[in-house]
């Protein structure tokens, strides 16, 4: 002990004593540090002396195992270390005396027995024995080799030093992320004796250090390429260990630049090494911040760093390469107070710092970070460099060692407009040009690599391949970032030409090829041409000039926002780039204008300088006259006429035109943007668009006109105009043009089906729809898109929608099923996930258009219309409008989007009007009436609007229609003068700045969801957004006010705002959401992937002959299949499938608002190729000569096309480069889909046979995994029953017990991918208890805990789960496995497990299935034999049986026969016999006739989930015990409800994926909870913490993460994992939030330890005043003796003397008053309230435990008139104000409140308030013993009373203060610190108050206490990320700080044997206490101030059972009672007289 603490001299403390408790703080303690701990290795050499005692320490940690130190010549092995998971090994002792005692993991209550050998920890590739019997290993991989290292020059390099296990090498279909193509792996242990005991780090740090000091490595490798990697398993953030969840890393120096190649680091640029550069990562936003000089931030998320992470050790200062894939966010902090008296810092978007150039920041993407050297330079430690590795491996990223060298560029940086260098031959060629900028500004290029020789290669080849060999290598480089140029070029160059020559431009001009760039912050971007169609502006310039299209963007190609900093910076460079244009090849490109829809998404077109030619101009003055507009955003709006995509059809003459004036009422118009044509030119127009119907309104471009024309067919029109075709109102006319020519947009008058979104079903939600209406569609909707993989009348249904360049009549002539063939099912399937897309994030759900339809809106000419009239004819038939219509006569509903305000969905009578029975698929609105209704709807028009207009009787309102919005036209802001360019670009960067229309969407959506649409918020928010829409015109620039956004604090679930907290909203948006979620990622497979090497070739397509056609065809696939590619590319379509479909999941991130254009496009590609590759079909002599087509050389040529396409003897080619599988195309042989069905039908009706439904698939699928795993059963089986027999060997010895199989284990339903786990059921030959065993569980687990002392020799790990009769083992050495399992005594088991048996036995073809079913089950994680399954596993089997026997499949079993028999004791030993289960699969084979369809069975048993989850059939229900699944014990009713959705979900990926082994893939989702701060203040500082928790209660990945300063204050709950996985963890966090409503803390200081006191929990018991003493009194009297407190000197205290004579009695348990009465009563009633509250957490709180403290009770402060009353106070009323005080001004909680007090419960400081209430009284103290009780007495006492002595501690308390008041710090004798503890729970405590005796207090009063008490040990903190090995100095110097109390204390424990079951020790504590003076906290001790001895019987008893049961035995009550009152007794006499 160190001298200065004993110096009673009150010596200061001298630096050495800090020095100690630094380094002591580093090393934590000895069972929390590494092996080489100074502890570990005193406690080592101690034990060698000794021969005593085994070092402890902490073993190495992988997987969870942690392992003690192993000590040669010890007796005993140390205590084992803290593991990760739950497995905590001492090591072994030496030879003679084997294995080290049981270790306690005090964390989860768990024993495990140390074990002579550490078992090794189990992976894929663990050798049998571990060399040096070490755990310790490393899995390495090593990538880039060079081309002349082998695999055996890597082996033999690592065998030189390591032992090498498992060496392979690993060849790759395609370049990994580091860019390799194949990689060597090996598992690597210490070859050297002396390194055996090294922990898995101390390896590592080894490896490496070999790895970049070794000259072998650089004798291998001199050029420094390969890198080394640690390989996992699985990177995953979710299973890294994580020491905090931000790092702060101090950066030497910042280098930008680029790697050249692997081992090469060309550097550009870098920041002085004063630059004060520091590195931030914040783990739960997953972002990093680079800080320079605290004025600039460098900011990315980790998404946007490449999958790699170089770090090189090789140097001085370490260094860690991050390459990024865009240029990250810059970011200026100024303070905008002139006086720099601001703390707030604002941030400033910026594209560069200092002098250093925007083109670096560009094309510099890789940062080089040079940090201190962690791991080659030992007296260096920053742990916040492997931190920040850590979570970048967390996150994904693979962290590779290799060394780098930096060198100095040779090629100057390209600039963003410089095009291919002049020495290639094509720098003249503008098209190379623009391919060389798209491959030199794309994300990969690094110009350091393109030297001579790749452009001396170019020249060799023509340019239009050039051109398309640079295209490709652009996506070649941007997927494999270290290709070499010449290589991707050679790839490039056999890929050849791609798309440009598919003949876009057709006779009309439709389409056309058109460049596309991005601008970013700091740099442009060029993109390869994409097929667009074309407009008025193209079709007429397009020959004579180039354009391209333009669009502002972020770095990451999401829109420019402010959210997170003022954009004003970069937007002034942005708007100076456009305004100076930009060169490509040359030639200069300036700005032309841009479209309403561009300027909303950020975009405008550019067009080409002619030389002397102000070519823009030339364009703009083309389109019309628009001069006499001066405002700019009406300009930029007519001037966006002539880029509306349009198709071009009559020219008209001006005698044909005519001009209309407008229908004006009220000021309103009605005719707004609506005309009229002639019948004739309507039929004219149709033609040209190749329509086999004629639409009767078109919405149109003509001239400077813009809007709807319908056709007229009045009488009158032609007499009044004659000769007139078109007639154009003045609304329609926005400015003069010379442009004739009438141009079709894409809306129209023709049959479109309605479907619902966000808005509007918000909007008939508010007008009374019931939300059933919808969750019924959206099921009924679910429902079709899963039938359409199964039904071949559904699948044609939904694939004649689809335009893919099938023949759908000739499919369906023949009868083809659709469903079975994979490439048109790979088209069901993108239909599918796109539909199912939609549903989820828009709430897209089509409506039956016999009830709905989206209608083009026009204006009835005739006024034949009344105000609140409509008149609609629809086409009976969507697809057909010309086989008839209908006129609709009833109520309608009708709304247009956007509809915001409730008002804006209107109801209408529709009716009919002869005069208007030409308009159809079309809603007519009335020219009558005091408003127009459009109008009234958004404040939308008739210059095109699509509105809503539903029928439906379900969908009709219920509640009266809200008043519509007003909507005043908008005041524009004029300009003097004419607009220029600079007005124009300046405007679009002002809609840039101020685009808020989507944050004000978002915002409503919240709102309405919280408060509704009516309300004031919302009503305000629809406003808004309607003075957002015209701020453009206006100028008056909007934003969301902050009051309006401090409103929400979380989102509804349904907005998907995972980075936001969020509620499960339960209004009809979050039903349908979570509806939908049921199904989520039941498409789960990669699209891409469709259709790969699991083809099949179909034999129905074959014939004889067509092998002579195989060279061509594959000749022609490969044409085929490569503009295929490029056209996926151009878009970024994934998938074959979306792209022949065109339902296209995801598109280039180039692509803004035109996507749905581009779907369009791609149709038409896909139509030109087909038609392209059709033609070629027939230019064959051998098919078509003379004009005549020989049909068998046509039929066998299709044939060919076909095979070599399907055949797996063809080629694969990789088309999609990153993919990690090769992609086959299918689509080939379908451009002749004709002749295909012509093959099947001839060979159908040649008797082939027909494709297997999907049920005959599935069905064989379900024996193919059968038969995969048969052989495992039998002998698994047989090793089970070895596993019992081995157990019933020991259990035979004691009382009868034995053992059997029980669950999956007795009915073969085990997983034979877990071949170790078994399930056991104990019973006993004693039957009498049977009956009650299943239904009590104290007796379960007594019996267990029997069991368990019986078999520790066998068993190493045992833990009785506290919630049911089970328990989990694990056994080692009976048998050759390692088995782990569960135990039971539950005879209940049993019989559900033999009635199983019975049924498989008497119908065998239930045991495939029932696998099949319950190994789907627990991969879901639903079902299981864990606490933490929702349902138990053969629940799931017996509904399996109870479907079958609702459809008569089965043979009748008689379980309740079995039940009784069971319940007598007995049982046929035959069910347990191997020999059963070989004659069950033995009958399964043989008797094949009488099994039903598998495959059919399990569809329907998951299609039927809602009947088949609910009701137990009634031959089961005996056997279960109850009628529902939700009644059986130990049910959940939330898992039944859960696993309803998951045979939903099943029963889709089965229709789609056609096999049983879709259903073993895991399906994990991420959910966001949230706790608000003021719940969960007792969780916040341990996050970490509880993110172990809930992964290891729930089994899901959970991170948790403080937001405790965020604008919504709480924690954040990130949750991945499968659905029952997210399920249990949502119930912790929702009882963590109940826990922290319940618990009100009332947070207050007091001198002394604090505790926390439950509202009450305090009862005052009076010696001889019982219950029945009504009347009774006390006096106050002083109390002027010792004991006391030391604070309580100067105050006045009192002490209670009973005012009547004492009874005398015997025995204190039935004496007159009742004592005990109302102690059992109290404590009774406390438990209960315990039990049913949610306050209690056995894991947040720690174990409930009884204590009972012997001493004097006293009062503090006694209320005068309670002091001064002559003849005492009611006893009743000190009881009452005792218990029911409550301190003034203190918010309540009506179920529990807290109270922080000191140990002594009492006293508050002087500046705290006191209570005014006059009867308010004061808590009673408690003080010590009194000091003249020596210690020799209490011994004599003890051992008088059976007690017997036990061990001693020594050591130190420190009482600490400040933020965490009530911490009390556990030190050791040599001030180690050993624990934390926090301040106590009291849950009940009762004070007896003896009788004085005589007139001297005697020592003897009482007090039991119920307590609960959660301390840390710095093992503990250290594993849990609290604290970490360097911070302990920090913890130890804190905690001393803050201490004001410090106590040296010696406790001797006594023992008493007890015959009950609950054991009891006695503490007698001294105590001696030294306080620090306040005015110098970290000066000197004070001098020796009191010492004092505690008595403290405690209970050793776990009362956790008890808690469960609700309850406590008397028998346990009167047993402490009977004991404290004797204690109490022995030491009254010793103190007073009697």
């Amino acid at each position: 002990m160190n001298q200065t603490i004993e110096d009673e001299d009150c010596s200061p403390i001298d630096d050495k004593f800090w020095e100690q408790i630094q380094r002591n703080g580093n090393d934590a303690n000895g069972h929390a540090t590494t092996s080489t701990d100074r502890y570990a290795e005193c406690l080592q050499e101690r034990a060698r002396n000794e021969a005593m005692y085994g070092g402890g320490g902490q073993g190495d940690q992988s997987n969870g195992n942690e392992y003690g130190v192993y000590c040669e010549n010890g007796e005993y092995g140390g205590y084992g270390g803290y593991g990760g998971s739950g497995d905590y090994y001492g090591a072994g002792g030496g030879a003679e005396n084997g294995g080290g005692p049981v270790h306690s993991n005090h964390s989860n209550g768990e024993d495990y027995r140390d074990v002579r050998t550490p078992e090794p920890v189990q992976t894929v590739y663990e050798p049998t024995h571990a060399p040096y019997e070490s755990s310790v290993r490393l899995w390495i991989g090593v990538v880039n080799l060079p081309d002349n290292v082998t695999k055996v020059d890597v082996k033999e390099l690592f065998a030189s030093v390591f032992r090498i296990h498992d060496f392979r090498e690993l060849p790759y279909a395609v370049t990994n992320a580091a860019g390799a193509s194949r990689e060597v792996e090996c598992i690597m242990y210490p070859r050297d004796a002396n390194f055996v005991d090294l922990l898995e780090e101390e390896f590592k740090e080894q490896v490496l250090k070999f790895w970049f000091e070794s000259p072998l490595v650089s004798s291998l490798d001199p050029r420094g390429l390969m890198w080394l990697h640690e390989v996992s398993d699985e990177v995953s953030a979710k299973s890294t260990v994580l020491k905090g969840k931000t790092a702060k890393v101090e950066i030497l120096g910042l280098e930008m630049g680029l790697f050249r190649d692997q081992g090469h680091f060309v550097k550009r640029a870098q920041f002085e090494s004063n630059a004060n550069v520091e590195l931030y990562l914040d783990f739960s936003t997953r972002s990093m911040v680079i800080t320079i000089q605290n004025q600039y931030t460098i900011e990315f998320q980790t998404k946007e760093v490449q999958d790699f992470v170089v770090v090189d050790l090789s140097w001085g200062a370490s260094a860690i390469y991050l390459s990024m894939k865009h240029p990250p966010r810059i970011y200026e902090l100024r303070n905008e107070d002139p006086d720099g008296n601001s703390d707030t810092d604002i941030k400033r978007r910026r594209n560069n710092i200092w002098t250093i150039p925007v083109e670096v920041f560009a094309f510099c993407q890789t940062y080089k970070l040079q940090v201190v050297n962690t791991r080659l330079n030992p007296a260096v430690k920053n742990p916040n460099v492997n931190t920040a590795l850590n979570m970048l491996a967390a996150v994904g990223k693979e962290i590779y060692y290799g060394k780098v060298k930096t060198i100095f560029p040779k090629t100057a940086l390209p600039s963003s407009q410089s095009g291919i260098p002049t020495t290639t031959k094509h720098h003249k060629n503008q098209a190379v040009n623009f391919a060389w900028l798209c491959l030199s500004t794309s994300r990969g290029f690094v110009i350091d690599r393109f030297d001579d020789s790749f452009f001396e290669k170019l020249n060799e080849i023509d340019a239009w391949r050039a051109e398309a060999a640079l295209y490709s290598i652009t996506s070649i480089v941007a997927n494999d970032p270290f290709i070499a140029p010449l290589e991707a070029l050679k790839i490039g160059c056999k890929r050849g030409k791609k798309v440009g020559d598919l003949g876009m431009l057709g006779e009309q001009g439709l389409h056309c090829k058109l460049p596309r760039v991005i601008i970013t912050p700091t740099r442009i971007l060029f993109f390869e041409p994409d097929i667009v169609q074309t407009n008025r502006v193209l079709r007429h310039f397009g020959e004579q000039y180039r354009f391209i299209r333009v669009a502002i963007r972020d770095e990451n190609m999401a829109k420019i926002s402010g959210i997170h900093g003022q954009i004003g910076g970069v937007l002034n460079y942005i708007e100076e780039l456009l305004n100076e244009g930009f060169e490509v090849g040359g030639v200069k490109f300036k700005f032309l204008g841009a479209s309403n829809s561009q300027v909303r998404d950020h975009g405008c077109w550019f067009v080409e300088v002619k030389p002397e030619q102000d070519t823009a101009r030339k364009i703009r003055d083309w389109i019309g006259e628009l001069s006499g507009i001066k405002n700019v955003a009406k300009y930029l709006s007519r001037l966006g006429q002539g880029f509306s995509t349009s198709t071009e059809t009559v020219k008209i003459s001006v005698p044909d035109y005519q001009l209309l004036p407008d229908i004006i009422r009220n000021d309103y118009c009605f005719t707004d943007g609506i005309g009229k044509i002639t019948a004739d030119l309507a039929e004219e127009i149709a033609t040209h668009l190749n329509l086999p119907y004629t639409p009767c309104a078109y919405q149109i471009r003509f001239g400077g006109a813009k809007g709807v024309v319908a056709v007229d067919k009045s009488p009158n029109l032609s007499r009044l105009f004659p000769n007139k075709r078109i007639f154009v109102r003045e609304s329609m006319l926005k400015y003069n043009s010379q442009h004739t020519t009438v141009e079709v947009l894409q809306s129209r008058s023709v049959p479109q089906e309605l479907y619902l979104n966000q808005q509007l079903i918000m909007l008939l939600r508010n007008v009374g729809v019931p939300d059933e209406v919808f969750v019924g569609l959206l099921k009924k909707t679910l429902n079709t898109m899963s039938q359409m993989f199964i039904d071949e009348n559904v699948a044609r249904s939904k694939m004649r929608s689809i335009l893919c360049g099938v023949r759908w009549d000739d499919l369906e002539a023949t009868g083809f099923d659709i469903t079975s063939e994979p490439y048109l099912r790979s088209m069901l399937m993108a239909l599918y996930r796109v539909q199912m897309q939609n549903i989820r994030k828009k709430s897209r759900i089509p409506v039956d258009p016999r009830g709905a339809r989206m209608l083009l809106g026009v204006v009835d000419e005739t006024e034949s219309l009344r105000y609140g009239q409509v008149f609609i004819q629809i086409s009976v038939n969507l697809k057909n409008p010309l086989s008839g219509s209908k006129v609709l006569k009833q109520k309608v509903v009708v709304g247009k989007s956007p509809c915001l305000h409730p008002g804006d969905v209107r109801t209408f009578d529709a009716v009919d009007c002869p005069k208007l029975r030409h308009m159809v698929d079309c809603i007519v609105f009335p020219s009558l009436g005091p408003r127009p209704h459009p109008n009234e709807m958004s404040g939308s028009d008739l210059d095109g609007d699509m509105y809503h207009t539903i029928w439906d009787p379900d969908l009709m309102p219920r509640r009266p229609i809200y008043r519509p919005m007003e909507y005043p036209s908008a005041n524009e802001k004029q300009v003097s003068g004419e607009i220029s360019v600079p007005m124009m670009i300046g405007f679009l960067r002002q809609s840039i700045e101020h685009d808020c229309l989507g944050q004000i969407d978002n915002t409503h959506k919240a709102m309405a969801d919280k408060w509704g649409l009516d309300s004031d918020a919302c009503i305000s928010l629809a406003y808004l957004h309607s003075q957002a829409v015209d701020a453009p015109k206006t100028g008056q620039w909007v934003s969301v006010p902050g009051s309006l956004r401090r409103q929400i604090t979380r989102y509804p679930d349904f907005m998907m705002k995972q980075d936001k907290p969020s509620y499960p909203s339960n209004h009809v948006l979050g039903q349908m959401f979570r509806e939908c979620n049921k199904y989520l990622n039941a498409c789960s497979v990669d699209m891409s992937a469709l259709g790969c090497s699991e083809t099949e070739l179909d034999r129905r397509f074959e014939i004889e002959g067509f092998q002579e056609f195989i060279p061509d065809a594959r000749k022609r696939r490969q044409q085929y299949n490569l503009k295929l590619d490029g056209l996926m590319r151009i878009y970024g379509i994934g998938s074959e499938g979306e792209l022949m479909t065109g339902f296209i999941e995801k598109y280039h991130e180039k692509l803004g608002r035109e996507r749905s254009d581009v779907a369009a496009m791609a149709g038409v590609v896909r139509q030109k190729l087909t038609e392209r590759f059709r033609e070629e079909f027939f230019m064959d002599q051998k098919i078509y000569a003379d004009g005549v087509i020989e049909e068998e050389a046509a039929l066998r040529k299709a044939a060919a096309w076909y095979y070599v396409t399907y055949s797996s003897d063809e080629d694969v080619e990789v088309y999609k480069v990153g993919k990690t599988t090769a992609v086959r195309f299918l689509s080939f042989p379908w451009v002749v889909s004709d002749y295909l069905m012509k093959l099947y039908k001839r060979n159908l009706d040649q008797g082939r046979t027909k494709p297997e439904s999907v049920q005959l698939e599935i069905g064989r699928s379900i024996c193919a995994e059968f038969k995969n795993c048969e052989h495992w059963l039998v002998s698994g089986f047989n090793e089970r029953c070895q596993l019992r027999d081995s157990i019933n060997s020991v259990l035979c010895h004691h009382e009868g017990y034995y053992a059997l199989l029980y669950g999956l284990s007795a009915t073969c339903l085990f997983d034979t991918r877990r071949s170790n786990e078994a399930d056991l059921l104990v019973m006993t030959n004693d039957h009498s208890h049977i009956g009650r065993l299943g239904r009590d569980l104290i007796m379960q687990k007594q019996i267990l805990r029997k069991i368990k002392d019986w078999i520790q020799d066998s068993c190493r790990h045992c833990k009785i789960i506290r919630t049911t009769g089970l328990a989990r083992l694990r056994f080692a050495g009976l048998t050759q496995t390692n088995w782990k399992g569960h135990m039971t005594v539950i005879p209940e088991y049993l019989v559900q497990s033999m009635v199983l048996i019975d049924y498989i036995y008497y119908n065998p073809w239930l045991l495939p299935l029932l696998r099949v079913v319950i190994g789907w089950g627990m991969v879901t994680g639903i079902v299981g034999a864990d606490q933490n399954s929702l349902l138990d596993s053969l629940v799931l089997g017996f509904m399996v049986v109870g479907f079958c026997l609702d459809r008569n499949l089965l043979h009748r079993v008689n379980g309740n026969q079995i039940k009784e028999t069971v319940e007598r004791g007995g049982f046929d030993e035959g069910y347990f016999l191997p020999d059963l289960w070989q004659g069950i699969i033995e009958a399964l084979y043989r008797d094949t006739e009488y099994m039903p369809s598998l495959g059919a069975v399990l569809l329907e048993f998951f299609r039927n989930a809602e009947h088949n989850a609910i009701k137990i059939h009634p031959d089961l229900q005996g056997v279960l015990g109850g009628t529902y699944y939700s009644q059986i014990p130990n049910a959940d009713r939330h898992g039944v409800s859960m696993l309803k959705d998951e045979m939903l979900r099943a029963f889709h990926r089965l229709c789609m994926h056609r096999t049983v082994v879709t259903l073993q893939d895991t399906v994990k989702r991420e959910q966001i909870e949230f706790i608000r701060l003021e719940d969960c203040r007792t969780m916040i500082k341990y996050e970490q913490y509880y993110a172990r928790l809930l992964t290891q209660v729930a089994g899901a990945d959970v991170e948790v993460h403080n937001q405790e300063w965020s604008r919504v204050p709480g924690l954040l709950f990130k949750i991945n994992g499968t659905n029952a996985a997210i399920r249990t963890a949502q119930r912790q966090v929702d009882y963590f939030k109940r826990r922290g409503q319940t618990l009100a803390v009332v947070r207050r200081s007091f001198p002394g330890v604090s505790c926390l006191w439950v509202k009450g929990a305090s009862i005052l018991i009076v010696e001889g005043s019982g219950t029945t003493a009504q009347h009774d009194r006390v006096l106050f009297e002083d109390y002027s003796v010792r004991p006391r407190h030391p604070d309580h000197d100067n105050i006045g205290l009192y002490t209670l003397r009973l005012t009547v004579g004492y009874p005398n009695r015997s025995d204190p348990l039935h004496a007159v008053g009742s004592e005990f009465e109302e102690f059992k009563q109290h404590l009774q009633e406390r438990f209960r309230a315990l039990k049913n509250s949610a306050a209690y957490s056995h894991i947040c709180n720690g174990p409930i435990r009884m204590e009972v403290q012997f001493g004097l009770l006293y009062m503090v402060n006694a209320p005068t008139n309670y002091i001064e009353s002559p003849d005492g106070v009611l006893v009743q009323d000190v009881k009452d104000a005792v218990a029911k005080t409550v301190p003034e001004g203190t918010v309540l909680h009506p179920l529990m409140w807290l109270e922080e007090v000191n140990n002594n419960r009492s006293l508050w400081r002087s500046k705290l308030k006191q209570p005014t209430t006059k009867s308010a009284i004061q808590s009673f103290c408690f003080s010590r013993i009194d000091p003249a009780v020596s210690k020799v007495r209490l011994k004599e006492m003890l051992v008088e009373e059976g007690f017997r002595e036990g061990d001693v501690e020594e050591g130190y308390y420190l009482v600490c203060r400040g933020e965490n008041t009530g911490q009390v710090a556990k030190y050791y004798m040599n001030m180690r610190l050993e624990k934390v503890f926090y301040p106590p729970l009291k849950w009940m405590v009762a004070d007896v108050n003896r009788r004085v005796l005589g007139k001297k207090l005697a020592t003897g009063d009482i007090r039991f206490e119920v307590t609960s008490q959660k301390f840390n040990t710095v093992a503990k903190e250290l594993r849990n990320g609290i604290v970490n090995h360097s911070s302990c100095k920090k913890v130890n110097i804190n905690l001393m700080s803050r201490t004001e109390e410090f106590r040296k204390f010696r406790r001797q424990e006594f023992c008493r044997d007890s015959s009950g079951p609950w054991a009891t020790k006695v503490y007698v504590d001294e105590v001696e206490v030294q306080s620090r003076p306040k005015k110098a906290p970290c000066g000197r001790f004070t001098s020796f101030e009191f010492y004092e001895s505690t008595l403290e019987l405690r209970i050793e008893q776990d009362l956790m059972d008890f808690y469960w049961q609700g309850s406590l035995p008397d028998e346990f009550l009167s047993d402490m009672w009977k004991l404290a009152w004797g204690l109490s007794n022995r030491l009254r006499g010793m103190t007073g007289r009697q």
